[in-house]
Formats: C-alpha cells, structure tokens, sequence
C-alpha cells in the first residue's frame, strides 16, 4: 500500500491538468492523424511502484512513450499503450503519408505485433506528441519553469520501460501516480496508462505549486 504523500486536493487538481494536457495532445494528434481525437484521463492515483506490473498489462508487453524533465521538478512522464494500439495509431499516420485510405491490421504472430521501421518513427512523433502536451502542461499551470530532453520509446513490459523513470529519479521514488487514458481516433477506441514519477524531493515542490500541503 502507498503511503499517501498526494492528498485528495492534490490527485484532483493533477487530474485536471492531466485533462487539459489531454485537450492539447488531441488536438494536436488530430492534426497529425486529420481525424477527429479525443483524449480523456478519468482516473488519477498514487500507486506502489511494486503494483504496476499487476495493473499495467501483467505478463503482456507495452510501448511506452517517455519524456524525462528538469529544471522546479525533476522526474519523468510514460504513456504507455498495448502494441496493437500502438501500431493502430502508427499505421494510420504512416497510411497518411502514402496516401491509403485505410490502415491495414497489425501484424502479429506467436512473439507478438510487430513493426517496421517507418511505423516505429511515426510512434514516436506521436509519443512526442502525448507526453510533451501532458508535461508542459502541468508546468505551465503550476508556473514551474522545465526543460525537457529528447523523448524516447519503448517496447517491452511496463516494468522494464518504467525502471529507465527509477534510474533517473533514484531508488528511493517508490511511489508513482498512474491514471488512465481513454483515446479515440475516428472509429479507433483506445485504452492506455500515464505514469507521473517526480523525483521524491520534487513533490513538495509541487504540492506547494498546486497550493496543496501533504496531509
């Protein structure tokens, strides 16, 4: 069980930010995509780092899109997606670029969906595109300067691909806040996972931002 450094006030106010972020990542991909998109975070919580493989796809892999982030908070940020909705999105923006108008299925065989290589770029502009709206658009309402580095991807289990957050932020940050992600692109309806890991000595920092103590 965590031990609770997010007060109510606090979760509720994230989430809020998170939605906004939400509004300006939709947009955004819409552009990208040219179909209307809709993003929505519904549920924010504060989880042990131990619990995630158990809540986040268990024995099944992930694509993560990652952002690490410094400057008034230090941390990093995942949107994490199942590899077939990941390459969903991509082959869409991929079907785009070759002038298809419709995006064939992913291929999958006994090790799973796989990628090729002009799918694996479009993921990860699209990654850019969610995790860089999420980030900045928490710093800019807790009026925090930031700077981000260069975003990265991942394919493998959520564990793995959040471990890259923990080396960044240190072995004591054993608390995470996971929300969940509902993302709707045309006909295309998708569930994933944002992970929020700030480094430990961060969250007062934040907290104070959003002008809540830690009860």
């Amino acid at each position: 069980m965590t031990t609770g450094r997010y007060p109510p006030l606090a979760l509720d106010a994230l989430r809020e930010i998170f939605n906004i972020g939400a509004h300006h990542a939709a947009r955004a991909l819409g552009e990208l995509l040219q179909v209307t998109v809709w993003i929505s975070v519904p549920t924010l919580r504060e989880v042990d780092f131990a619990e995630v493989e158990e809540i986040v796809g268990g024995e099944e892999p992930r694509v993560g899109a990652y952002l690490r982030f410094q400057g008034d908070l230090e941390g990093s940020f995942f949107f994490l997606l199942s590899p077939r909705d990941a390459r969903a999105l991509a082959r869409r923006m991929t079907a785009l670029l070759a002038g298809e108008t419709e995006a064939h299925p992913p291929r999958e065989d006994g090790e799973g969906v796989h990628f090729t290589e002009l799918e694996w770029s479009a993921l990860a502009e699209i990654g850019n595109i969610l995790a860089g709206n999420f980030v900045a658009t928490l710093f800019s309402f807790a009026s925090l300067e930031m700077r981000m580095n260069v975003p990265g991807l991942a394919y493998d289990y959520a564990l793995a691909i959040l471990a890259e957050g923990m080396l960044a932020v240190g072995e004591s940050a054993d608390e995470i806040l996971l929300g969940d992600a509902r993302l709707s692109a045309g006909e295309q309806e998708i569930r994933g996972e944002l992970v929020f890991l700030p480094h430990p000595r961060s969250v007062d920092v934040l907290l104070a931002a959003l002008a809540v103590d830690e009860e």
